[in-house]
């Protein structure tokens, strides 16, 4: 598969960012959203090279590439973090678009407009947007911030499993996986799991609380 590219951003015309986000289906831990624009679309063809989706990329690729992309004088970037007591208090989806927009709104550039993966619209955002399906396939700009928002998330949980070890956030991130939900059930769930999301609250009624 053909890596992304910056066709959506040309057509849009004017100083574009893309916007992705990584954590909306794990159970413990923060929402984290990354703003990445470029100013010139001529950039290097290793840089080019390096970008993709987050997902298909092996976790030592993913570091190389967000080295690349911080360092990189052709573009910009922001991160943006909705912490697990907004998640609790305004629930997943509203935390996600509320750690986007402070992600564009830390950009150091003046953006014109937002692409923004998925297909999900808020009237939070204050400037143009477009939702993107699978956008981090896409757009340049999205697969980028798709690569800041993984690797700083990442390094968060696994700098926040050293205080809880019995959960290795360091391997799954937060998210439900066996070992995760059975530790869970172990030693009960600590204040940065999303106890009012519903997977968790569907999850709970076998917890220690």
């Amino acid at each position: 598969m053909a890596n992304p590219d910056f066709h959506i951003e040309r057509g849009i015309g004017g100083l574009v960012a893309g916007i992705d986000e990584v954590g909306y289906g794990a159970l413990a831990g923060p929402v984290v959203a990354a703003a990445v624009v470029f100013h010139s679309y001529d950039i290097s063809e290793s840089l080019a090279n390096s970008i993709n989706d987050s997902k298909v990329l092996s976790a030592s690729n993913r570091v190389r590439a967000y080295g690349m992309i911080s360092s990189s004088s052709s573009c910009s970037y922001a991160v943006g973090i909705a912490e697990v007591d907004e998640i609790n208090c305004i629930n997943v989806l509203q935390a996600t678009f509320l750690a986007m927009k402070r992600a564009y709104k830390s950009l150091s550039s003046d953006v014109g407009h937002l692409i923004i993966d998925g297909n999900k619209k808020s009237d939070i955002f204050d400037l143009p947007h477009s939702t993107v399906v699978c956008a981090d396939k896409k757009s340049t700009s999205v697969a980028a911030a798709s690569i800041i928002a993984k690797v700083t998330r990442d390094k968060m949980m696994a700098d926040l499993g050293e205080l809880y070890p019995q959960f290795n956030w360091k391997k799954n991130k937060g998210y439900g996986t066996k070992e995760h939900m059975g530790a869970i059930l172990t030693h009960g769930p600590t204040e940065l799991h999303r106890r009012y999301y519903k997977p968790f609250i569907n999850f709970s009624e076998n917890i220690i609380m």
